[in-house]
């Protein structure tokens, strides 16, 4: 199971915490820890911190896309997600 973290720069100085590299991988382990059969997976986190989401320039998407395509993930969260793409 793949977690999808990211801050972008622009975001960078923000007050509000809900931003956060921290809050986000806070928010989806918690997620994770609710799930009926959650101990069946390894979490791989995948992190952009500091990269714009006007597009998919950026190491840790460039990863995670990767192992997707090598069948390496069996599911993604992202705690905000305002794309759509295929693979």
């Amino acid at each position: 199971m793949a977690l999808y973290l990211r801050l972008s720069k622009e975001d960078g100085d923000l007050v509000d915490e809900s931003n956060s590299i921290t809050n986000q991988r806070y928010i989806l382990r918690k997620y994770m820890d609710e799930m009926p059969d959650s101990a069946q997976y390894q979490i791989k986190e995948y992190i952009d911190d500091g990269y714009s989401g006007k597009n998919f320039e950026r190491p840790g998407i460039q990863q995670l896309l990767e192992d997707v395509k090598h069948g390496q993930i069996a599911g993604i969260l992202v705690k905000d997600c305002c794309a759509i793409m295929g693979l």
